[in-house]
């Protein structure tokens, strides 16, 4: 006699009754599972690119162009703009802003400018720097950013380089001062400040000048200003404005977000693109040492804020691992290995010297990124031995990862005849679900012969924006003939493309652990294909952060055999055990606009189930729906309790919804 499963789970519409409608299709969990290794803990990566989007809202500052350099803020060319202003673009957020600096003055006074040095005499950070004279015989000036969103009860920390005179001087201090005011005033609202503290400049050469706030009574956007008195002059250059409960200067909410909701297992920087021009030496030390990129891949100037360190730091602080992507078309391998000592080494001098006695241990090296751009795939594939050689001296420890994308892909065989000795992954960036598949029958065949254990890996992972039945993802770039007429960007921002997200995920988990890790692109803030949006009011979970943050939460690690399980093009399926096969995992993704419903049968597996389980669903009521900085949760993520008894249950699923349940095996 069948057992019966007779409670309702009301919440989100799911629902266990009796198993009486014969037409409802039914799938069948086998007790045979599909991988010989476990999925890899690794497998949901993602990535930083410096100069990217805007990486660098993951940073604590708050001012935008605080070195006053020539910007020429980056736009992709595959950004696409669909709306009458780029502010009506659904990925658009605060965090996209681009607030420029400002003079207020009287209306009276015509000759109190801003000039911008562009040179290095007198010097202070990088190549420009900032001069104003105030002409005015009675009224102070302002030089003023706007946008600046600040928290209540939290205190802020300013710091900046400053002098009083013309930028030269054989004594370092002035006889007289000049008296600034350092102002936060609510935004485009001069009259009146509600805080300010006074720093007296009496340098001659440019010197470092800090001052703290404490907790503000004041929540929204404010302008920034620093006052100018009547008749004086003041340089001033490499601003700053951080929170006071900033992470080693990162963002406390992104930690906090990444932490709890979005966890990230690996990370890669500097790049993409930017990681084959990247001086890792640009990165360290002393922030004023830090010399600006102002001819960076991506147009914009990189400050250098964060480097080597400060990413290592950031990965520990998420439970990330650290991978570097390093340069090799453009620079000699004495700098690889020289980054390489500097991180590992178990003694490093300069490394000691910038605070980090300890090595930073960082484990996964990537070879290159783009690296046909100069060279064919078997110089490749040499290049990539002299380097993991030569790494390897240094630390035997670390996987070194090569890549096999794009034109390089039908090479991958004689590559891996060369290389195979010397690396531990391989890196298909391009590929699809069909061509990563095919990669691995090649690599597993390689390990089978040459007793290797080399993984496969995809560093910068794009999903399709929409899942087309039954395809498991378009062409080698993961590119689809769009449906409807919209931006890649505004789509990526929906639910569809989270629902495509996900849909990948179960793809990859099936490939057991000789798929080492999928870093999605990117983590924050790349024109709309994101996990997390960098808002200043506050960072929010995109659609594909949803997906993230729910696969994540699922103890997946061998999958399950489930006979027909794509009979319905509309329905994905898996189930799979834990680690240690005491507990199961169902999850099932319904992407019709209908609500669903199907019969499990799990009693193949001879496992008796506690009669509670974890329930987690994501869904939408609309497929183009999307998370905004107003809206934080029109993408709906829930954590419940469930109550399934028997072997074999029908669910009724929501549209368009994300289903997943933790089964645990009793004792």
């Amino acid at each position: 006699m069948k057992a019966k499963a007779c409670f309702i789970l009301l919440l989100s519409g799911i629902l266990v009754l009796n198993n009486t409608e014969a037409q409802i299709p039914v799938y069948v969990v086998k007790n045979m599972i599909t991988v010989d290794k476990p999925v890899s803990p690794l497998l949901y990566g993602n990535f930083i690119e410096l100069g990217f989007g805007r990486c660098e809202n993951l940073w604590a500052e708050m001012l935008y162009n605080r070195s006053f350099e020539e910007d020429e803020p980056f736009t992709p060319s595959w950004v696409e703009f669909t709306r009458p202003a780029k502010e009506q673009e659904e990925w658009w957020h605060s965090g996209y802003e681009q607030q420029p600096w400002y003079l207020v003055k009287p209306i009276e006074d015509t000759l109190t400018q801003v000039k911008k040095n562009r040179g290095y005499w007198p010097a202070c950070h990088s190549k420009t720097h900032l001069n104003i004279a105030n002409t005015s015989k009675t009224r102070s000036v302002l030089f003023a950013q706007d946008g600046i969103y600040l928290r209540k009860n939290i205190g802020y920390h300013f710091s900046g380089y400053f002098h009083a005179g013309n930028g030269f001087g054989a004594e370092k201090f002035l006889s007289n001062s000049v008296e600034i005011k350092v102002v936060l005033y609510t935004e485009r609202d001069t009259t009146k400040p509600f805080a300010e503290k006074t720093i007296k400049v009496n340098t001659a050469n440019y010197g470092k000048y800090e001052v703290d706030f404490p907790p503000v009574n004041f929540e929204g956007r404010a302008t920034f200003a620093i006052k100018i008195p009547a008749g004086t002059r003041i340089g001033l250059d490499f601003l700053s404005l951080m929170p006071a409960d900033n992470i080693k200067g990162w963002r406390k909410d992104v930690i906090d977000i990444v932490k709890s909701q979005v966890p990230v297992p690996v990370m890669r920087f500097p790049g993409g693109c930017y990681a084959s021009f990247y001086d890792w030496r640009d990165g360290i030390g002393d922030p004023y040492y830090r010399p600006v990129d102002l001819n960076s891949f991506w147009t914009s100037p990189v400050i250098n804020d964060f480097g080597t360190i400060e990413f290592v730091e950031f990965c520990r602080e998420i439970n990330a691992e650290p991978q570097l992507c390093v340069p090799m078309m453009f620079k000699p391998i004495e700098n690889t290995l020289d980054w390489l000592a500097f991180c590992n080494a178990p003694k490093n001098e300069l490394r000691a010297r910038y605070g980090h006695p300890e090595p930073l241990n960082v484990r996964y090296w990537e070879l290159e990124n783009e690296m046909y751009r100069t060279m064919d795939a078997i110089t490749y594939a040499h290049k990539c031995v002299e380097f993991s050689k030569a790494m390897k001296a240094i630390d035997p420890t670390i996987k070194t990862i090569m890549g096999d994308y794009w034109i390089y892909n039908p090479k991958l065989k004689e590559m891996l005849e060369i290389a195979g000795p010397y690396i531990d992954l391989i890196n298909n960036r391009g590929g699809n679900i069909a061509m990563q598949s095919a990669d691995m029958e090649i690599i597993r065949e390689y390990n089978r012969k040459n007793n290797r254990s080399i993984q496969l890996c995809h560093t910068e992972f794009r999903a399709p924006l929409e899942r087309i039945a039954g395809v498991s993802g378009a062409d080698e770039l993961n590119r689809v003939k769009r449906t409807r007429k919209e931006s890649l960007q505004n789509m990526s921002a929906r639910w569809s493309f989270g629902m495509s997200v996900l849909d990948q995920f179960i793809r990859f988990q099936n490939f057991g652990g000789d798929y080492a890790f999928l870093n999605f692109t990117s983590l924050n803030d790349t024109w709309g294909e994101n996990h997390i949006n960098t808002a200043k009011e506050g960072v929010f979970i995109s659609a594909a952060g949803r997906a993230q943050e729910f696969i994540c939460k699922l103890p997946v690690a061998y999958p399950l055999e489930i006979p027909d399980k794509e009979k319905d093009r509309e329905l994905i399926i898996q189930a799979a055990w834990n680690t240690d096969k005491t507990r199961l995992t169902l999850i099932l993704l319904n992407f019709s606009s209908a609500v669903k419903q199907c019969q499990i049968d799990i009693s193949d597996l001879k496992t008796r189930f506690a009669p509670t389980q974890k329930y987690l669903l994501v869904y939408s009521d609309d497929i183009k729906n999307y998370n905004s900085p107003t809206d934080k949760n029109k993408i709906i993520s829930t954590e419940n309790k469930s109550s399934i008894s028997g072997s074999r249950f029908k669910l009724e699923l929501k549209p368009y919804s994300a289903n997943g349940w933790v089964f645990e095996a009793k004792p």
